[in-house]
């Protein structure tokens, strides 16, 4: 009898020794595809995959944070400017906003003119911070695609997603409801410019391309501009080149001592039409 007590006490005692660590793996594991399911961003659509810049990925401190919502929009640092009687130049950058983009925006800070963003959707999803002090320092936004796809190849529900989709992030990050858009390459037709109108958007070209994005070097991007330059120019650049930033501070000086004022797309044209288009490069 002692030794059946005593089998079934060693039985139990071998049993508790094996279970107990079973019992903490299995915690273990369960935690872990908690942790896992948590930390996995959300599906949105089938194009969110982190977009490519310059060569690298397009990440920074903001990446797959929601984008901050703005409850009224920040007021602009720069006073009207009536281009009927200064001589008027607007920046502009396309692609963004991307990694090179916080530096561009200290050195527009520190040089104390404004510019004009048309902004990626893609790239607001990922730098919504950085969006939104672009706007908060002044700068006007605008839409580029989600994508950067050619707007004319799409179907018109599509084309119109592009369009309101990059639109809702902006005046998510920024506070800001956007009125200009710039197409991609500058591809637009009739379809293209009703869904802007839809959209309630006016497209905006350029009049100078510096050929940035081809021509990779600072002192071709600031020449294009300076050779160039005249009373209500509006000049394309994209602020995901490093070398275009790079060639900001000497431009803008120059500008500058030669009597031109920088200003924004809309401090340039004043009011704009949706669907209309505005200096059409061809």
């Amino acid at each position: 009898m002692q030794a059946r007590v005593l089998v079934l006490l060693l039985a139990c005692a071998l049993m508790v020794a094996i279970g107990q660590p079973i019992l903490r793996e299995e915690g273990a594991a369960t935690t872990a595809s908690r942790t896992q399911v948590e930390q996995a961003p959300s599906a949105e659509g089938d194009t969110d995959s982190q977009p490519e810049v310059d060569g690298g990925l397009a990440t920074d401190d903001d990446a797959h944070s929601k984008p901050p919502v703005s409850k009224k929009p920040q007021p602009a640092e720069f006073e009207p400017v009536d281009c009927t009687k200064k001589r008027c130049v607007a920046l502009s950058f396309d692609d963004g906003p991307s990694l090179p983009t916080p530096r561009l925006l200290d050195i527009l800070k520190n040089q104390k003119v404004p510019a004009t963003f048309f902004l990626v959707g893609q790239m607001v999803k990922w730098h919504p911070k950085t969006t939104a002090r672009i706007s908060r320092e002044g700068h006007e936004v605008g839409v580029h695609g989600w994508n950067h796809a050619d707007l004319r190849r799409l179907k018109p529900k599509d084309l119109d997603w592009q369009l309101h989709r990059t639109k809702q992030l902006i005046q998510q990050a920024t506070g800001i409801r956007p009125t200009l858009c710039r197409p991609p390459y500058g591809a637009s037709n009739k379809q293209v410019l009703k869904a802007e109108k839809r959209a309630g958007l006016a497209e905006v070209l350029w009049n100078i391309d510096t050929q940035d994005w081809k021509i990779r070097n600072a002192k071709h991007v600031r020449n294009s501009v300076l050779n160039h330059v005249k009373r209500n120019t509006v000049v394309l650049m994209h602020d995901i080149r490093p070398t275009t930033v790079d060639a900001i501070p000497q431009m803008v000086r120059e500008l500058k001592r030669r009597g031109f004022t920088l200003v924004t797309v809309t401090q340039l044209f004043g009011t704009t039409k949706p669907g209309v288009s505005y200096l059409d490069w061809r």
